[in-house]
């Protein structure tokens, strides 16, 4: 089965406009609660009630546990529902009146969003995205269970949560995050750089979780960094070198071709913090020398990492989150974090860095 399609139309012929194709997705998604049932979870994100309304029971274990030190039982109406189904296990699929042409480099779909309502195709998981911004209402359909890789288990939902919080002052970033009593430090840089090692093996010195690699950045009143998903992601190899958190893997079946997956929740639910003042930005290099060690780093080096990862691997991030890491690196110190072989001596460098941020 696959997303893309080969027509503009729906089944009447007609074309498809966003709200079309927004009603379309929610008829298919009560033909398959009709044919499989539903069930809801809640969550409280940044301050705001989450509810996922599922098709079936095929993903809610695999979307839900990397938000589970999340979890509320809260009956309030919700601030945002968003409706999950997968093809493969209720049978219903929603029109797909796009074709190659329409998507953009990061799976946008501008010619079926508008102002209210936003699309966004995933094609390297088969899964579609489409949000009501209005109703705060979305939709997120998938071919099938089997297509949820591992970095999507780890950060579910991201396109979806990405643009609803944006509205909200919240801006999901690509980072990773770990921090003490005293604030937090943001480890920022591209793919390779080291980030996911460093912040295991602060989590593994004592340090306070928040971010593998996906986090929430507010701005005001101070910059402050939140833990939206408690996942942490290492190829299998480097993941033995933290023995405490190898019994948490959970992918083991893929990590021939995926990185090793943990829920944090799940092995060590104390250690995550919810939310830390940011202390300093560090620019995450690997040093190719022992010892792990702080040195100077103009601002413009460290935000054109931050900005060109974030950019890459997040649907829909625009002006307006060039803006808040445009600000968060105006506002916080920033370091390159020179990274050593000596996984022990890394956390008391980044505390060292956090001490130097603190009022």
């Amino acid at each position: 089965m696959t997303v893309v399609v080969k027509t503009a139309n729906d089944n009447s012929g007609a074309p498809m406009d966003p709200t079309a194709l927004y009603h379309a997705f929610a008829d298919a998604y009560d033909t398959a609660c009709a044919t499989v049932g539903s069930i809801s979870r809640s969550y409280r994100i940044a301050g705001y009630t989450v509810r996922l309304c599922f098709a079936g029971g095929a993903l809610e274990p695999l979307l839900t546990p990397a938000l589970a030190h999340l979890a509320s039982a809260d009956d309030a109406p919700p601030d945002l529902t968003l409706h999950l189904w997968d093809g493969a296990s209720t049978s219903s699929v929603p029109p797909q009146p796009w074709t190659a042409a329409d998507i953009d480099l990061r799976g946008e779909l501008p010619t079926f969003s508008n102002e209210q309502i936003l699309t966004a195709i995933q094609t390297d998981v088969n899964a579609v995205s489409i949000l009501d911004q209005h109703r705060s209402c979305g939709f997120y359909w998938i071919d099938s269970p089997a297509s949820l890789r591992a970095y999507e288990r780890a950060a579910p939902l991201k396109v979806l949560l990405h643009w609803w919080l944006r509205t909200r002052g919240r801006t999901l970033i690509h980072a990773g995050a770990v921090g003490t009593a005293d604030g937090a430090v943001l480890f920022v840089g591209k793919t390779g750089a080291g980030k996911s090692t460093t912040t295991l093996a602060c989590l593994d010195a004592g340090l306070r979780y928040l971010a593998d690699d996906r986090c929430l950045l507010t701005l005001a009143p101070t910059p402050q960094v939140a833990c939206i998903y408690n996942s942490a992601k290492l190829h299998l190899a480097q993941m033995e070198r933290f023995p405490a958190l190898l019994a948490g893997v959970n992918n083991r079946h893929e990590t021939a071709t995926e990185k090793a997956l943990i829920h944090l929740h799940a092995v060590a639910p104390e250690r995550i913090a919810p939310a830390l003042p940011i202390r300093a930005l560090l620019l995450a290099k690997i040093a190719g020398t022992t010892a792990t060690s702080l040195a100077p780093v103009g601002r413009m080096t460290l935000l054109r990492d931050f900005v060109s990862s974030t950019l890459v691997y997040q649907p829909g991030a625009t002006h307006a989150e060039v803006h808040s890491m445009t600000e968060l690196v105006r506002q916080v110190p920033c370091y390159q974090l020179n990274l050593g072989s000596d996984l022990s001596g890394i956390a008391p460098v980044v505390v060292e860095a956090i001490a130097k941020g603190a009022p």
